[in-house]
């Protein structure tokens, strides 16, 4: 990997709390694009995308924008295979992990279908590559609508111990119980499987907060409603967790030997947009 490339694993808060006081460099590189190019519509960065293998302009703009500041972590899309910042380093951490594998084809499965990311997914990993949308509390698991795959990330249809890997990008913030989603996740995969996981993380708070619960399926919003895009839904999702530092407590509790989080940082990459320093979560199967 090029020398620029920031990678830790960090198991507490205190492990991010030291690694982002070392990020001034970083910090000061993400901000002096963010000055000169304050008054840009759009701009692009020139980086190697690690996803489609290609040197390219990646596109920064006003799309979910933060505090009137392009947000890296969802922009610096790639124009060729259109992943965004965090979408181009789980590419890479899955194909990574697969690479390193040994014995059968693996199988794969993503909390998404209808998104460049599972476009990329099934034409770059080896083995099978499934992935669903959430279509509806009264649509059988397993069940193919107009092509598109119903799983319910609480009830899966898989069986025990089928899967290899799991990527779930930005999801378990929108269960109603993040709880048994977790325990599905370690129940469908094998000892020694991996879930990959984004999440909105809050990394300055060790707690969760719960934003909203259903009671007699109706839902109760605990606090001010947030609503971030859904592939299959005009209304977007709903926001039911903010994630802090005890989901990698659940991950353990639930069947996970590890749980960790990624820091990662590239400006070679595009790998920008978290203060120096961007998050993911890795945790492997017991």
């Amino acid at each position: 990997m090029h020398s620029d490339l920031f990678f830790e694993l960090l198991r507490s808060r205190p492990e991010l709390d030291a690694a982002q006081a070392r990020a001034g460099d970083r910090r000061a590189y993400e901000q002096l694009l963010q000055q000169g190019y304050a008054s840009a519509a759009e701009w692009y960065l020139p980086a190697l995308c690690q996803a489609c293998g290609s040197a390219q302009g990646l596109l920064a703009d006003q799309q979910h924008n933060w505090e009137g500041r392009v947000n890296f972590r969802e922009r610096l899309e790639c124009p060729q295979c259109r992943l965004n910042t965090r979408q181009r380093f789980m590419a890479h951490l899955v194909r990574t992990a697969l690479a390193e594998r040994r014995g059968s084809e693996p199988r794969v499965y993503l909390h998404e279908q209808i998104t460049p990311f599972f476009r990329w997914a099934q034409q770059a990993l080896p083995g099978e590559v499934l992935g669903s949308e959430y279509l509806g509390h009264d649509v059988p698991g397993g069940a193919v609508v107009d092509g598109v795959r119903h799983e319910d990330a609480l009830a899966l249809s898989f069986g025990d111990a089928s899967l290899d890997v799991i990527v779930s990008q930005d999801v378990l913030e929108h269960v109603p119980d993040i709880d048994p989603a977790v325990a599905e996740a370690a129940r469908v995969l094998r000892p020694g499987g991996r879930l990959f996981l984004s999440v909105p993380f809050h990394a300055h708070a060790d707690a969760t907060v719960q934003r909203a619960t259903l009671r007699d399926g109706e839902v109760v919003h605990l606090h001010e409603p947030q609503f971030h895009g859904n592939p299959v839904s005009a209304e977007g999702s709903l926001v039911f967790y903010d994630h802090g530092w005890d989901l990698l407590d659940r991950l353990r509790a639930h069947g996970f030997a590890d749980a960790y989080v990624l820091g990662y940082w590239s400006a070679l990459y595009g790998y920008l947009g978290g203060d120096g320093l961007l998050t993911m979560i890795s945790a492997v199967r017991a």
